[in-house]
Protein backbone atom coordinates (compact mmCIF):
# COMPACT_ATOMS: atom_id res chain seq x y z
CA UNK A 1 0.00 0.00 0.00
CA UNK A 2 3.08 2.55 0.72
CA UNK A 3 4.23 2.09 -2.56
CA UNK A 4 1.04 3.27 -4.31
CA UNK A 5 1.17 6.25 -2.10
CA UNK A 6 4.48 7.32 -2.60
CA UNK A 7 4.20 6.53 -6.60
CA UNK A 8 1.05 8.91 -6.55
CA UNK A 9 3.56 11.73 -5.30
CA UNK A 10 6.11 11.35 -7.88
CA UNK A 11 5.57 14.73 -10.89
CA UNK A 12 5.34 13.48 -14.32
CA UNK A 13 7.72 15.61 -16.62
CA UNK A 14 6.46 15.99 -20.13
CA UNK A 15 8.66 17.57 -22.38
CA UNK A 16 8.75 17.01 -26.32
CA UNK A 17 10.24 18.80 -29.74
CA UNK A 18 8.78 18.39 -32.75
CA UNK A 19 9.56 19.81 -36.22
CA UNK A 20 6.77 22.48 -37.77
CA UNK A 21 6.02 23.82 -40.82
CA UNK A 22 4.02 27.09 -39.10
CA UNK A 23 4.82 29.55 -37.22
CA UNK A 24 1.69 30.65 -34.95
CA UNK A 25 0.68 34.08 -36.75
CA UNK A 26 2.19 36.33 -33.59
CA UNK A 27 5.48 35.12 -33.84
CA UNK A 28 5.29 35.42 -37.94
CA UNK A 29 4.15 38.75 -37.32
CA UNK A 30 7.42 39.72 -34.96
CA UNK A 31 9.48 38.00 -37.69
CA UNK A 32 8.45 40.13 -40.47
CA UNK A 33 8.43 43.49 -38.20
CA UNK A 34 12.24 42.85 -36.91
CA UNK A 35 13.21 41.40 -39.81
CA UNK A 36 17.32 40.34 -39.69
CA UNK A 37 19.74 39.55 -42.31
CA UNK A 38 22.40 37.49 -40.67
CA UNK A 39 22.65 33.45 -41.88
CA UNK A 40 22.69 31.12 -39.63
CA UNK A 41 20.37 33.26 -37.22
CA UNK A 42 18.85 31.31 -34.61
CA UNK A 43 15.92 32.88 -32.51
CA UNK A 44 14.17 31.62 -29.45
CA UNK A 45 10.34 32.41 -28.94
CA UNK A 46 8.78 31.69 -25.63
CA UNK A 47 5.46 31.83 -24.55
CA UNK A 48 6.42 32.14 -20.90
CA UNK A 49 4.96 29.05 -19.99
CA UNK A 50 4.72 25.64 -21.60
CA UNK A 51 5.86 26.63 -25.55
CA UNK A 52 9.11 27.89 -26.83
CA UNK A 53 9.55 27.93 -30.63
CA UNK A 54 13.52 27.66 -32.07
CA UNK A 55 14.02 29.13 -35.51
CA UNK A 56 16.97 28.49 -37.27
CA UNK A 57 17.69 29.91 -40.67
CA UNK A 58 20.79 28.60 -41.89
CA UNK A 59 22.13 27.42 -45.19
CA UNK A 60 22.70 23.53 -43.54
CA UNK A 61 20.69 20.60 -43.86
CA UNK A 62 19.14 19.32 -41.16
CA UNK A 63 17.60 16.11 -41.48
CA UNK A 64 16.56 15.28 -37.47
CA UNK A 65 14.47 16.81 -34.88
CA UNK A 66 17.12 18.21 -31.97
CA UNK A 67 17.66 16.45 -28.97
CA UNK A 68 17.10 17.23 -25.61
CA UNK A 69 18.50 16.82 -22.14
CA UNK A 70 16.86 18.66 -19.30
CA UNK A 71 17.23 18.80 -15.26
CA UNK A 72 14.22 19.13 -12.88
CA UNK A 73 15.75 22.27 -11.63
CA UNK A 74 14.20 24.21 -14.74
CA UNK A 75 17.29 23.89 -17.53
CA UNK A 76 17.11 22.29 -20.64
CA UNK A 77 19.35 21.96 -23.23
CA UNK A 78 18.39 21.52 -26.85
CA UNK A 79 21.27 19.86 -29.65
CA UNK A 80 20.83 21.24 -32.90
CA UNK A 81 22.65 18.78 -35.56
CA UNK A 82 23.11 20.47 -39.03
CA UNK A 83 24.98 18.58 -41.59
CA UNK A 84 26.37 20.09 -45.56
CA UNK A 85 25.94 23.19 -46.98
CA UNK A 86 22.90 23.85 -49.54
CA UNK A 87 23.18 26.65 -52.05
CA UNK A 88 19.93 28.42 -50.24
CA UNK A 89 18.89 29.62 -46.36
CA UNK A 90 16.06 27.22 -45.19
CA UNK A 91 13.96 28.09 -42.12
CA UNK A 92 13.66 25.20 -39.37
CA UNK A 93 11.13 25.62 -36.86
CA UNK A 94 11.29 23.54 -33.76
CA UNK A 95 8.41 23.41 -30.76
CA UNK A 96 9.29 22.18 -27.41
CA UNK A 97 6.48 21.82 -25.09
CA UNK A 98 6.76 21.04 -21.64
CA UNK A 99 5.01 21.04 -18.03
CA UNK A 100 7.98 22.77 -16.97
CA UNK A 101 8.82 26.43 -16.96
CA UNK A 102 12.50 26.43 -18.36
CA UNK A 103 14.43 29.31 -16.83
CA UNK A 104 17.34 28.35 -18.41
CA UNK A 105 17.55 26.72 -22.14
CA UNK A 106 20.76 26.02 -23.46
CA UNK A 107 21.50 25.65 -26.96
CA UNK A 108 24.16 23.71 -28.91
CA UNK A 109 24.96 23.13 -32.40
CA UNK A 110 26.89 20.09 -32.95
CA UNK A 111 27.71 19.42 -29.44
CA UNK A 112 29.47 22.53 -29.21
CA UNK A 113 27.96 25.17 -26.83
CA UNK A 114 25.83 28.36 -28.74
CA UNK A 115 23.93 31.24 -27.92
CA UNK A 116 20.76 32.13 -29.61
CA UNK A 117 21.09 35.23 -31.55
CA UNK A 118 17.52 37.11 -30.67
CA UNK A 119 15.31 35.54 -27.65
CA UNK A 120 11.88 36.77 -27.59
CA UNK A 121 8.77 36.78 -25.17
CA UNK A 122 5.58 36.49 -27.13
Amino acid sequence: MSILIVSGCVEVTTTSISIEKNLPKKIEKILQENSIDKENLIQLFSNGKDTYYIVYETNKRIDDIPGYSYTFDSEVTINISDGEETDKISRYIFKLTSNINYKTINLKLNGNPAAFDVVTHY
